[in-house]
């Protein structure tokens, strides 16, 4: 997918994606994560802004309330893509925590060898990663986002770092974004491509400047997060659906998947297997 084809051990390589998927799970295909990857230039912002890009945190700021972008999340039925809780729910428990500061944590390291989904999401698409950051803080009541993205992943590291530029000079990011009251930094901290815990218990220690060691669960929405601040954790895949749902509301997505999984999953098609590739289905879907 996209104009890089990934490779194992995170190197992109400028060619032509291997992304001859079968057509019969083509036809299957919805496109929510991987809805601009190979459609716009990922180093233009303006390009992204073309496809509506940032018009679901204008929406979020300027015509709904922290508690109101909870809840559209909420009916949507989002999951965390990878440890399955309810984003919408967890949300809503965290703007009711007491905290002087809480922390958005997005992560993008990989559990296993082969192709990275998250290294193509990023590296294609790194804006609407940033916008549903920037929508999760919004929606707790955070100040501060941190992105963990594995080292090894350069160009995907170079485009965020360039988008985060640009994001910040039209007004993204910063001081009072879109002229309102709220203000945000996101921070970027690179490091090893796996962890050999979970993510959340990996990942926070990783940021905080100490070892991470296995654990028994992630932090809880009111449990003590990154430096004992709430923290709303998730994978990037689950922070690229948030900006699409807050557009096109809750039902748009809703209507993809079974009853208790809503929404599409990227999958990663290698192996012993006809043609190898990405692909994004509903939920459920065999």
């Amino acid at each position: 997918y996209d104009e890089f084809h990934a490779r194992p051990g995170g190197q992109m390589a400028e060619q032509e994606p291997e992304r001859r998927i079968d057509e019969q799970i083509l036809t299957k295909e919805k496109r929510v994560v991987l809805r601009n990857i190979g459609d716009i230039n990922p180093e233009d912002i303006d390009s992204y802004i073309a496809t509506g890009g940032y018009d679901a945190l204008k929406k979020a700021l300027t015509s709904m309330s922290p508690g109101e972008s909870a809840r559209v999340i909420l009916s949507s039925g989002l999951r965390e893509r990878d440890s399955g809780f309810p984003v919408g729910e967890r949300w809503l428990s965290l703007a009711e925590a007491s905290a002087e500061k809480k922390c958005v944590v997005c992560y993008a390291s990989d559990k296993e060898p082969g192709i990275s989904i998250n290294e193509i999401l990023l590296a294609g698409d790194p804006h609407s990663l940033l916008e549903g950051m920037m929508i999760a803080a919004y929606a707790i009541g955070a100040s501060e986002c941190y992105l963990y993205i594995p080292s090894e992943f350069t160009l995907a590291l170079g485009r965020l770092e360039l988008a985060l530029k640009q994001a910040r000079e039209r007004g993204f990011l910063g001081s009072k974004l879109m002229s309102t009251s709220f203000n945000l930094n996101i921070e970027v901290r690179d490091g090893p491509r796996f962890l050999s815990c979970e993510p959340e218990i990996g990942v926070i220690p990783f940021i905080e400047g100490n070892r991470a060691s296995p654990g028994i669960n992630p932090p809880f929405p009111k449990s003590p997060g990154l430096w004992g601040k709430p923290t709303f954790v998730g994978s990037a895949e689950t922070f690229y659906s948030i900006p699409w749902i807050i557009q096109k509301g809750p039902d748009a997505f809703s209507q993809y998947g079974t009853e208790s999984e809503r929404g599409t999953k990227v999958l990663a098609l290698g192996g012993k297997v006809s043609h190898t590739g990405i692909v994004e289905v509903p939920m459920g879907m065999s």
